[in-house]
């Protein structure tokens, strides 16, 4: 009776615990959370959200690894931890983590950088290109200062073609360097639209 007990408690915990990694509906008002006080990070993370594709069930990437959330790739545990899928809020809490590793590591790798602005765009870039950047051309303009646009525009192909889409994204991303702090921080409002979408777009895949 008392073996009976115990699994039936396990059972209960099991459900609650799954009903937590569920995906809810999708509301009727969504949200765009800022998820910083920081308005030049509110910035990178809406636009890199504009730019990357909300999932949240895990799929495997054309790289063949298994991702969640705004592009994160899962590891072994959260692999069988969020195998029901993940809420809008644990998708941005798990960009966060990955966001916050590029930009300690720019930090590591770029000294020269004191503008909190140009960490900022730093690690935004890092972002989709990974850090194979900091020690070529772009990675060398940035230390020094010059105009990065001839060395940025190098990173605009996918599957050995130009790509119109990583085209787009990297004059975005130009036109982000070379505005003023307030210019970039208002730009904010420009990507919050398209975040909206992609999160209507994930809760009615689920």
């Amino acid at each position: 009776m008392r073996k009976v007990i115990i699994t039936a408690m396990i059972a209960v915990v099991w459900m609650g615990y799954r009903d937590k990694t569920r995906p809810t509906v999708e509301p009727q008002i969504i949200e765009v959370a800022e998820t910083s006080d920081d308005k030049l990070y509110n910035t990178a993370a809406l636009f890199l959200k504009s730019k990357e594709s909300l999932s949240l069930k895990p799929y495997k990437c054309p790289g063949g690894k298994w991702t969640i959330g705004w592009g994160h790739v899962m590891t072994k545990k959260e692999r069988r931890l969020y195998r029901n899928g993940i809420s809008v809020k644990q998708a941005d809490e798990l960009f966060d983590e990955d966001y916050a590793k590029f930009i300690k590591d720019v930090k590591r790798r770029f000294p020269e950088l004191k503008s909190r602005r140009k960490i900022i765009l730093t690690s935004m870039i890092a972002f989709n290109i990974g850090m194979r950047f900091t020690t070529d051309g772009l990675g060398k303009a940035i230390k020094r200062g010059r105009d990065i646009e001839p060395y940025l525009m190098q990173y605009r192909n996918a599957g050995g073609r130009v790509s119109r889409g990583l085209v787009s994204r990297r004059k975005a991303e130009l036109e982000l360097w070379n505005s003023s702090r307030g210019e970039f921080i208002a730009a904010a409002d420009d990507y919050k639209d398209d975040v909206r979408q992609k999160i209507r777009q994930a809760y009615r895949s689920i």
